[in-house]
């Protein structure tokens, strides 16, 4: 899914604070007209800012191109 990388970087925060600021969805701040993918991301969205709003700390993890990027950190 595309919008995967997106949800597990930083500009996600962006995401949220504009769709708090403008009180809408973050699908209808992105544009998104598949409700399935609109579901998807508006979830990913409520789980982190409840982790934020719990004080829970909050990781983004690299995205790996291929698997030769990953292992190359352990080398």
């Amino acid at each position: 899914m595309r919008w995967k990388p997106f949800v597990k970087s930083k500009s996600i925060i962006s995401l949220l604070g504009i769709s708090q600021r403008y009180q809408a969805r973050p699908s209808e701040v992105m544009g998104i007209s598949d409700p399935y993918t609109a579901y998807c991301l508006d979830e990913a969205c409520a789980y982190i800012m409840s982790r934020i709003d719990n004080k829970e700390e909050i990781t983004f993890h690299p995205h790996y191109k291929s698997f030769k990027d990953l292992y190359s950190q352990y080398e």
